[in-house]
This record gives C-alpha cells, sequence and structure tokens, in this order.
C-alpha cells in the first residue's frame, strides 16, 4: 500500500459515516451509481501530481461536496483496470459526476476539477 493509499484509510477512518469512499471493484462503482441519487467519482493515479494535490484537501472537499449533498467516492485506476477501460478514463483526474443515476458532467481538466470541487 502506497502513501497515497495509506493517507485515503486515514481519511476514511476519520469520517466515520463515509468510511467506504474507496471504490474496490467495478461491481462497488455500479452499485454506487444505482444507490446514491449524487455522488462525485475522482478516478485518480498514485504517481499523478494533480491528484495528490486532490488528496492533500481531501477534507475540504468531502466537507464542500456533503454541504451539496454529494457523496465522495475515489477510484485507483492503478488497481481497477476495469473502471478504467469500461469509462474510457484516459487521464487522471477524472472526476464524473452522477445526479439521478446518470452521468450528468465529466472534467478530466486539472483546473475544472479544481474549480468544482
Amino acid at each position: 500500500m502506497n502513501l497515497l493509499d495509506k493517507l485515503m484509510v486515514f481519511w476514511a477512518k476519520t469520517m466515520k459515516k463515509h468510511t467506504s469512499f474507496m471504490l474496490r471493484t467495478p461491481e462497488e462503482l455500479k452499485n454506487l451509481i444505482e444507490k446514491k441519487k449524487k455522488s462525485v467519482v475522482v478516478f485518480w493515479h498514485p504517481l499523478c501530481k494533480p491528484c495528490q494535490k486532490i488528496m492533500m484537501k481531501l477534507p475540504i472537499i468531502y466537507l464542500k461536496l456533503k454541504f451539496r449533498g454529494y457523496t465522495l467516492n475515489f477510484c485507483n485506476i492503478k488497481e481497477i483496470i476495469e473502471c478504467a477501460k469500461t469509462l474510457w478514463i484516459k487521464k487522471t483526474p477524472t472526476l464524473i459526476v452522477y445526479k439521478n443515476w446518470e452521468l450528468v458532467k465529466r472534467i478530466d481538466d486539472e483546473k475544472e476539477i479544481f474549480a468544482f470541487l
């Protein structure tokens, strides 16, 4: 487990009500989309510098999205290659917003992602 994974586990333990925000299988992603009305999924890679910036601001991002009614989830494309292939994730970070079980917005530009978050 690399440093970013350890950081995410730490934040998951810190946020008691939101302990399962790291998606580990494509099935978890599918279940998330089917169950949550509003969710944000960030596809990231451990060596990606912009992804590391997002991880460092995770508590603030989490609170902002929670205030807007979204759940926040992360998918490490290094570990779950199937998700990246299925959703055509070509670069990291990529942020996908789901609302009412449909893809609403897909952002893969770093500046746009930080503006949204």
